[in-house]
């Protein structure tokens, strides 16, 4: 019997988008030196935050939560961390403290004390005394 030899093709094309999931880890060290917030924002959506401590995602969130708001962009704040609400992480206190903090590093309290309100309405449990 002959065997057959498959050749593969690591050639990408430009117009493809490829998404490559890094660490929270690897995030982190790209994020501390990148200035750039559409890198920011890029590095932090490319992070797989399953295996990485709450306090890790944290890290990294702030940070590129520092760099959209250093250039202002608030409306992109405001949608990362809105699109974070949908995580089932949403009811563990940890996952939703960072967010309502995310908003304060932004200065944004109006949509931090929002967040607070949305606890129940999110499924946390209102044991939870976040401040």
């Amino acid at each position: 019997m002959a065997s057959s030899l498959r050749h593969f093709s690591t050639n990408i094309t430009t117009t493809q988008k490829v998404s490559i999931s890094i660490s929270i880890s690897k995030a982190k060290s790209k994020l501390r030196t990148e200035h750039d917030p559409d890198k920011a924002l890029a590095i932090y959506s490319s992070a797989s935050s399953n295996d990485s401590s709450p306090v890790a995602s944290r890290y990294a969130q702030d940070l590129t939560v520092r760099r959209l708001a250093k250039s202002h962009r608030f409306t992109d704040i405001e949608s990362l961390i809105e699109s974070r609400k949908s995580d089932p992480k949403i009811k563990q206190e940890p996952f939703l403290s960072s967010l309502i903090r995310s908003y304060g590093v932004a200065g944004m309290f109006d949509q931090a004390m929002k967040t607070y309100h949305q606890m129940d309405q999110l499924g946390v449990p209102s044991i939870f005394c976040l401040f």
